[in-house]
């Protein structure tokens, strides 16, 4: 039986990649962004990683456990009624899970080879492409170099594996709307999770598959093409904004098909432990409309992987709910600046790498360490190559940052109007327009105005509007800075 998640391979083939490639040991690493987001350095990375685990047969292991998921010989993987009653990862409660857990083992692959890679989603609705991109297009930068250039890249992602691996894409056809995905996370109907996973499945996951068409058009062989790592990657992310919006389920299965132990290598998993990406996983994803991402509400442990890993071009903010055990290992990166807000403990004993690395031209930097007197954030960072981890034995407190804007908004999903909380550091004109997915403005329930230093509410009637997601975007005009909360209206 082949397995996925092994580190060393027999075979010439496989020595002569890790005698060029040498690759590097298996880190975790926790922010999934939008595969426009990627750099061109990413992108290159990242098809560094999957010509590497195609080559050497990593990836057609991952199509083999689809088709096959205890590998027992017996193909089947749809319903308790097919060939192979025991393991179902289609049309039942555990189709999300399952693939949750699938593309996890898969990144792990991916950081096997480069640490600091995330598998990027495909948002097929398009509600996310930036100016001269398509993503539901022929010529996308996915597939064609045609709009890459958009994106500061010099080819495609991943449309050279289409004739190197002989997938047959095909490229046409009907991909979900950006009203599936808003109805899908917003009406009542799929409040329920039998009701939201048989929606998610069939109508947003299911025509991807189709419209992609060849290899990823086919549930035994769909795993081949990269893409389907890419594509399921923006199902895991709606299930967690399903997630985020207050929904929960609890399994009555205690493992699942591949993860129970019975296909070695892989984790043994209760689908009730990773229900949720960010609290149970340390899996963030980070959307383009935000200038930032936040690292909220989760512990840094170690528990799947001896070194956790986050790593971004942007901002990044650590809320005082995202911790580390005593004895964490754990690497933040940005390519802008790192801010530590309020509450955040470093305690003793735990090696914490902070600085401005990522995937950027410059050094790698460490925090500098201040008294609680004074402010302090990542901009104000030294490069060392002695000192690169954050002395642990002083960092007992939390570390004092410069403020930042907040933003809350409640209750979220709403049915007629939510109360919009922001703090201000310093006294600032701003002004709050809500936006609808078509980024028209649809509202400006705060014209400009100035507000003075602190806490601010605003209530904004929205029962005028229908029900969908929306982005509450406050302008600071004096320093020109946009922030964005989404907001969800319910019926």
């Amino acid at each position: 039986m082949k397995r996925p998640n092994s580190g060393i391979r027999g075979g010439i083939l496989i020595l002569l990649f890790f005698a060029f490639f040498e690759p590097k040991t298996a880190d975790g690493q926790g922010i999934r962004k939008h595969y426009t987001q990627l750099t061109e350095s990413e992108r290159v990375a990242f098809i560094e990683a999957v010509d590497f685990l195609l080559y050497s047969g990593i990836l057609p292991d991952y199509a083999d456990i689809h088709t096959d998921p205890d590998q027992d010989g017996i193909p089947g993987n749809t319903t308790s009624s097919s060939t192979d009653s025991d393991s179902p990862i289609h049309r039942v409660s555990l189709f999300l899970p399952w693939h949750r857990q699938f593309l996890a083992e898969f990144e792990r692959e991916l950081q096997a080879y480069n640490p600091k890679l995330t598998i990027p989603y495909w948002d097929w609705t398009g509600e996310l492409d930036p100016s001269g991109v398509n993503s539901r297009s022929s010529v996308g930068p996915l597939w064609s170099s045609s709009q890459a250039a958009e994106l500061g890249w010099n080819g495609s992602l991943i449309g050279k594996y289409d004739n190197t691996n002989i997938l047959g894409r095909r490229l046409s056809g009907v991909l979900p709307s950006v009203f599936n995905k808003n109805s899908l996370l917003s009406s009542s109907s799929f409040f329920s999770y039998g009701n939201f996973r048989n929606e998610l499945e069939r109508n947003l996951h299911d025509p991807p598959h189709t419209w992609v068409g060849g290899q990823m058009g086919m549930t035994t062989t769909s795993p081949r093409d990269p893409v389907f790592f890419i594509h399921h990657a923006m199902v895991d992310y709606l299930w967690q904004l399903w997630t985020e919006q207050g929904h929960s389920i609890s399994f009555n299965e205690t493992s699942m098909p591949t993860f129970d132990g019975d296909v070695a290598g892989f984790d043994r998993v209760d689908p009730d432990d990773i229900r949720n990406s960010v609290t149970q996983m340390g899996i963030f994803y980070a959307t383009p409309e935000m200038s930032y991402v936040e690292l909220h509400d989760y512990t840094v442990e170690n528990d799947r992987v001896p070194n956790e890993n986050f790593v971004y071009p942007d901002e990044i903010r650590v809320d005082g709910s995202f911790g580390f055990a005593s004895d964490a290992v754990a690497e933040i990166h940005s390519c802008d600046k790192v801010v530590l807000m309020p509450g955040v403990t470093i305690p003793a004993g735990s090696s914490v790498r902070i600085g401005t690395e990522g995937f950027c031209e410059t050094e790698v930097v460490s925090a500098t360490v201040a008294d609680n007197t004074e402010e302090t954030s990542l901009e104000d960072t030294f490069p060392t190559e002695e000192e690169t981890f954050l002395p642990a034995d002083i960092q007992t407190e939390a570390i004092p940052v410069r403020e930042s804007v907040s933003l809350k908004g409640y209750p979220n999903p709403f049915k007629e109007s939510f109360t919009f909380h922001f703090n201000l550091p310093e006294e600032q004109a701003v002004s709050l327009t809500l936006v609808d997915a078509l980024g028209k403005t649809v509202a400006s329930p705060m014209p400009l105005q100035r507000r003075s230093q602190g806490e601010h509410q605003l209530l904004v009637d929205a029962q005028d509007l229908p029900s969908g997601i929306y982005s509450a975007v406050l302008l600071c005009h004096d320093t020109n800075e946009r922030y964005v909360l989404r907001v969800v209206k319910s019926r």
